[in-house]
């Protein structure tokens, strides 16, 4: 089976408030451990003891599927929140299963075990 890494980025332009969208990116892995190993280059998951650090400039959202078809990003502001979000759209599959991480601040893992 393959794995699919989607990886979309957001960056905030010098001298704007916004951010942008700048990249959407979908790499191929033969093993969920490979995938997983790029996948925590950026995130923290549960279980792991290395924090990750975010820059205020750039936002991630990624996700381990097993297709190829592409994930809608979206930019969004939270309501009575001052920051923006990054997230991909929910998967639509009934197979929904623990394989998948849908990390969308650094404390995920802090935030499980509460």
């Amino acid at each position: 089976m393959k794995y699919y890494l989607h990886r979309a980025v957001a960056n905030k332009p010098k001298g704007s408030k916004k951010f942008k969208m700048s990249e959407y990116t979908i790499q191929e892995f033969d093993s969920f451990k490979k995938a997983l190993e790029v996948f925590m280059r950026d995130f923290l998951i549960e279980g792991d003891t290395e924090q990750r650090g975010f820059a205020t400039e750039k936002k991630i959202a990624m996700r381990i599927t097993t297709t190829k078809k592409k994930i809608r990003a979206r930019l969004y502001k939270p309501p009575l929140r001052t920051y923006e979000v990054l997230a991909l759209n929910p998967p639509t599959s009934k197979y929904r299963c623990c394989r998948e991480y849908l990390e969308t601040d650094p404390e995920y893992g802090i935030a499980q075990d509460i």
